[in-house]
């Protein structure tokens, strides 16, 4: 499906996601995807009725959702009945149990890319997994979860590894030059300090985000 509609938060991050997704498009877009409607939101739970609407009316087969889960919830329901053959491409901040628990069947279907895969079947993704539900009565660790711990591990490696001193420079060549293998896999940087991450495409079955097959 690859007429695109593309939702986002009318704010700093919605709009600069919408205009990288644009610029990528124009740069490297061997699938042929178009963006044929683009929709600002304001978020939360407000009527998403007229924006179904335009993406339906511009022929969108997917829609982009940069936004929370808590406009794309209220979002699915609506188009559930309004434009069923939507194809909802939400982000990672989705892969949580209460965007399962409050979309209820009408998330079923919804895909996101995320970091953090709490089925795999590693060592580490496991022992993350069992210990976080042992603090959080059986709730599913979400994406951002995975993020935080593997970030605060990173942190707290490196300052052991400076014998535990508050040495800046010291502190932040420990965070680059790492070796952590966390749940979301390596945590690597290039050369801009930016976080190397490997995205898998999840989909929600089930009432569970399991990864595309």
């Amino acid at each position: 499906k690859k007429k695109l509609g593309v939702v986002y938060l009318n704010d700093d991050w919605g709009n600069r996601a919408y205009k990288t997704l644009e610029g990528i498009l124009e740069e490297n877009n061997p699938g042929g995807y178009e963006i044929v409607a683009a929709e600002p939101i304001l978020g939360g739970d407000m009527d998403y009725s007229s924006v179904i609407s335009n993406l339906k009316a511009a022929g969108a087969e997917s829609s982009i959702m940069f936004c929370y889960y808590d406009s794309v919830v209220p979002f699915s329901i609506k188009a559930a009945s309004a434009y069923p053959e939507l194809n909802i491409v939400c982000g990672g901040n989705c892969y949580n149990d209460t965007f399962l628990s409050v979309g209820g069947k009408d998330v079923e279907g919804c895909l996101a890319p995320t970091v953090f895969d709490a089925s795999q079947d590693t060592e580490v993704v496991k022992t993350f997994v069992k210990d976080y539900e042992a603090l959080a009565d059986g709730a599913v660790p979400s994406n951002i979860s995975a993020q935080a711990y593997d970030a605060m591990s990173v942190m707290l490696e490196a300052i052991d590894s400076v014998g535990g001193k508050l040495d800046r420079e010291a502190i932040i060549a420990a965070v680059r030059d790492n070796n952590h293998e966390g749940a979301i896999g390596p945590c690597a940087f290039d050369e801009n300090r930016d976080a190397k991450m490997t995205f898998t495409a999840m989909k929600v079955e089930d009432g569970k985000w399991v990864p595309c097959k």
